[in-house]
This record gives C-alpha cells, structure tokens and sequence, in this order.
C-alpha cells in the first residue's frame, strides 16, 4: 500500500524535468482554486482505519465534480508515512494512475474502473508508470491532511450510504451536461 511520503517522493526524485517546487506550487495552485468547491460528504470510522468521501470540482467547470474516497489507515492524523487507498472517477486519475494505484494494492473500488484500466499499464498518459499525483486527489488530501480524522467522523452528519459513481458513468455525465 502506498503512503503520501512515497508519492511525495516519487515527485521529488527527478521522474519530471520540471523542478519539485514548482510542480507542487502548480497543484497547490490549483487546490486553492477548487477548494471553495471541495464537500466532504461522509467521514466514517474503520477498523484501524478511517473512510473520507467528498466530492471535488473540476478545474474547467466548478459546477461538476469528480467523487474522490479516501481509506486512511489512520484514525487521527495525516503524516507521510500514513498508509492510504483511493477511488477517484477524474478522467487524469483513471487514465494515468488507477493501474499503477491497482498494483500498489491503493486503489479502493477496483470494481467500478473499466477492467482495461486496472490490467493494463497507462501507456499513453503515464508511459514511464510513475506514481504521482492526480490534482483532484491532491486537492483532496489537501484538504483533509491537517484535519483530525476522529474529529471529522464524529461530526459527520450523513449515515446513509454515500453513491458512489463507477468511472464509465461519470464520463457519461460529463459529456451530457457540456
């Protein structure tokens, strides 16, 4: 399972031409951006872990949003050796990382990517298979990583099931509502 050190990491360590600092000054760019539009929907406990799910925009439309889901091994705080799956329905997440994600044993709902995503490497998008961040889920876990975790489960209102949307409809819906 990959931990937030270890994508930190994988940044840092020259996989991009681009110096690390300005890569995250990008992202953290955009995070400020979306984060008026970022909902944490549900946060439940457990075990020995904790569940997030919000919603984050898209950059091009703040009106539509992707469904991001966090599994913490944490019941607390967030640091960079926590441990951590993620499901994201964002095109850039599904098309560069969801494999890479699979294989590391971080992807949560393996289930709702079409099969292709998580059996065959991103040739394309990600062609050397670096594990990096997506700026949806960055946004995400930006938005949570100083947060308490027990804090934001107690104060969770929600306790019905949050829906989650499987990658193929949530392309379709973004193509509807252009």
């Amino acid at each position: 399972m990959l931990t937030i050190g270890t994508l930190i990491q994988n940044i840092a360590k020259g996989q991009s031409g681009i110096p690390t600092r300005m890569i995250f000054a990008q992202l953290d760019q955009v995070y400020l951006k979306l984060k008026p539009g970022i909902k944490i929907l549900k946060v439940e406990s457990a075990p020995g872990g904790t569940f997030v799910y919000m919603i984050v925009p898209s950059q091009s439309d703040m009106s539509k949003h992707y469904d991001i889901v966090f599994y913490f091994v944490s019941e607390t705080t967030l640091n960079n050796n926590t441990k951590f799956r993620v499901y994201s329905n964002s095109p850039n997440f599904g098309f560069s990382y969801a494999y890479l994600f699979h294989k590391e044993g971080s992807l949560l709902f393996p289930e709702k990517y079409p099969r292709i995503m998580i059996t065959q490497p991103p040739k394309v998008r990600n062609p050397f298979q670096v594990t990096g961040f997506d700026k949806h889920v960055y946004a995400g876990m930006h938005f949570v990583h100083k947060q308490n975790l027990k804090a934001l489960a107690t104060m969770s209102k929600s306790t019905s099931a949050v829906d989650v949307t499987r990658f193929e409809d949530k392309m379709k819906e973004m193509r509807i509502k252009k």
